[in-house]
């Protein structure tokens, strides 16, 4: 098993557009996957899921990943979760 923490970078915290660009990037992966934050521990292929975790800026979510392909998810979904902006901005890596 994964376990890699991440901080959320974006001001605005997650909301749907960011939420479905990471269901969307989560779906290619086999491996099994839970995202926590503040002990609330969720299974992120579900976009109702993302968005009723509350993450705001600063928030430390914590990726638990298992499975052939666990190392690269984790460090993707890390990534994006420090990285995101909102649309539109200079900062936007993960189109």
């Amino acid at each position: 098993m994964i376990v890699k923490a991440a901080v959320i970078g974006n001001p605005t915290g997650m909301h749907a557009r960011p939420a479905s660009k990471l269901l969307a990037m989560i779906k290619k992966y086999k491996c099994s996957l839970s995202l926590e934050v503040n002990g609330k521990t969720t299974n992120p292929r579900s976009i109702l899921n993302l968005l009723s975790m509350g993450l705001k800026n600063s928030s430390e979510v914590i990726i638990r990943a298992d499975g052939e392909d666990a190392a690269l998810a984790a460090d993707e979904i890390a990534g994006y979760l420090e990285s995101f902006r909102d649309s539109g901005g200079p900062d936007e890596q993960h189109v």
